[in-house]
């Protein structure tokens, strides 16, 4: 396991005739020597030890290792290769009375490379699903749209395999207790929770002088659920759900539609126009940097999401009306981008979050949306926070396949 922790550097002006500012700035310095100690720790370059940490500080930097490999492999189906991450955003509070601790807050984006562990797309579960899925469908619409969602996923997860190594991020917010007179790390709390990944993955609390993990529910992410599910199990789920939306339709003459959206196109909108930041918008917790975003539409401050996914679905092919829009409300407001989607015969709402592809979208009930933009293992890609082909959250449960073609 290897992880590399780079501190951000921050510049320090200090008038030697103030003392205040002066023993503020030597607090500073030692705390990132604290921190990078800790960096080099967690890497494996030094042996921690008790000059440098509490006893459960110890115990911690050990249960960090060893929980990302193992969310790795539990989660994603993945091994974890190597990571890194950057401390930004440091302040410290006022030592406590008695001069012995001192409480420093700071932002860590934490990057984790990975590569999966499957090796042939065919072997792929909802691949299998759909195959055998299509196998049993009795109706010739369903089987049609069947071997389609079989054709995109294989293609998905080929171009997986062969980018080979990918990399998420999460934005940690540490709060740690820093021994003045010792210079140890005494505590480290942390948590990933925002109001886009409610749930959050990566949290660890303190009682007393003892940490806590809270550990992340594994089953809902989608690659556990597909690999810990039988492929008839999985085919019957998709065959049933594939019936409810297409069973009766008319076969899907090309020549008839008034549009084909492209989930592939649409991907590689969502991936293009947002980076994994630590700037925010006025709210100043609201991850956001327009600098990043694509200067041909306006931004909406602080609330980016389904402005940002409208985008991605017109890129995709999507057409626009008279009520769907740039900055109408079905194009800007969450639960009015969904129901237009339904409304028209774009989209559906389906039972598993296996069940989507690259470029079909889910949601926050209510409050936020995103779109799928990688898979194997299944990621997603956003504004407000901005998020760049981040691990799911389970917060995110309303799941809605996009059609390549309207439904009338």
């Amino acid at each position: 396991f290897f992880f590399i922790v780079v501190l951000a550097l921050i510049s320090t002006v200090v008038d030697a005739g103030q003392p205040a500012m002066r023993a503020q700035a030597q607090s500073l310095s030692s705390v990132q020597a604290s921190l990078q100690s800790y960096a080099d720790s967690l890497a494996g370059k030094v042996q921690p030890s008790l000059a440098n940490y509490s006893p459960e500080m110890l115990n911690l930097i050990e249960d960090r290792q060893d929980f990302y490999q193992a969310f790795f492999f539990d989660a994603l189906h993945s091994e974890l290769l190597k990571g890194d991450s950057s401390y930004s955003e440091i302040i410290l509070d006022q030592p406590s009375s008695d001069q012995t601790y001192q409480t420093v807050h700071a932002v860590e984006t934490v990057n984790l490379t990975g590569i999966s562990l499957l090796k042939d797309p065919i072997n792929y579960p909802m691949y299998r699903a759909a195959l055998l899925a299509s196998q049993r469908a009795t109706d010739t619409r369903v089987k049609q749209e069947l071997d389609a969602y079989a054709a995109r996923i294989l293609n998905e997860v080929g171009e997986s395999i062969k980018s080979g190594e990918y990399t998420i991020s999460w934005t940690l917010n540490h709060t740690i207790t820093y021994d003045l007179k010792t210079g140890r790390i005494v505590k480290d709390s942390f948590t990933d929770v925002a109001k886009d990944r409610m749930a959050g993955t990566d949290i660890v609390t303190w009682n007393m002088d003892t940490f806590s993990r809270q550990q992340p529910k594994i089953e809902s992410f989608p690659d556990y659920e597909m690999y810990h599910s039988s492929i008839e199990e999985l085919a019957n789920g998709l065959l049933e759900q594939y019936n409810q939306i297409f069973k009766g339709l008319p076969v899907n003459e090309s020549s008839l539609t008034t549009y084909t959206y492209s989930h592939t196109g649409a991907g590689n909108y969502i991936r293009t126009w947002v980076k994994t930041t630590t700037s925010t918008c006025s709210d100043g917790k609201t991850l956001q940097d327009i600098n990043n975003y694509n200067s041909s539409y306006t931004p909406v401050p602080c609330n980016d999401c389904a402005n940002y996914v409208s985008q991605a679905l017109r890129y995709g092919g999507h057409p626009l009306t008279t009520s769907w829009s740039l900055n109408t409300t079905p194009w800007v407001y969450v639960p009015s981008l969904l129901a237009f989607i339904i409304d028209n015969g774009r989209g559906q709402t389906v039972a598993l979050l296996s069940y989507l592809g690259i470029g079909d979208i889910a949601f926050i009930p209510n409050q936020h949306v995103v779109m799928v933009s990688a898979i194997n293992p299944t990621r997603y890609s956003a504004h407000t926070y901005d998020r760049l082909n981040v691990s799911w959250d389970s917060s995110i449960n309303q799941y809605m396949l996009i059609f390549v073609n309207p439904i009338p």
